[in-house]
């Protein structure tokens, strides 16, 4: 479950690598997301800067984020649970597009659910 304030790992290309949650966003104000939710983040921490790669996204700036792991467990529809190591998020802009071409780490295949199927798509490894 991510709260307002917690800190997430980026785990796209994007150049963030540390963001904070600022905001969740959804019906009915809610208190917390789970994978597959939006959340408002800032950007906390930066990849170091190369002269051939630059950052999509500038330390400090304000971006939304899906939220793609948690720590929490979850338990899927065929009855297996799953928890991941840490809170991971890949970085959006405010239409859904997105801000990366490469995802690091492995996913959760409930995206598909959630209709974010492009993300599963640039994963490595779905879940």
């Amino acid at each position: 479950m991510i709260y307002v304030g917690t800190n997430l790992k980026a785990l796209d290309n994007s150049g963030a690598n540390i963001v904070k949650c600022i905001g969740i966003i959804g019906p009915n104000n809610p208190k917390f997301s789970g994978i597959g939710d939006i959340v408002v983040v800032t950007v906390k921490n930066t990849g170091s800067f190369t002269s051939n790669v630059r950052n999509k996204v500038n330390k400090g700036s304000i971006c939304y984020a899906l939220v793609v792991q948690t720590k929490k467990n979850k338990r899927f529809l065929d009855n297996l649970w799953t928890n991941f190591i840490n809170n991971g998020v890949v970085l959006i802009d405010n239409k859904n597009n997105l801000l990366f071409t490469r995802v690091k780490t492995p996913i959760s295949y409930i995206l598909r659910f959630k209709r974010f199927v492009k993300v599963l798509s640039l994963s490595k490894y779905v879940l």
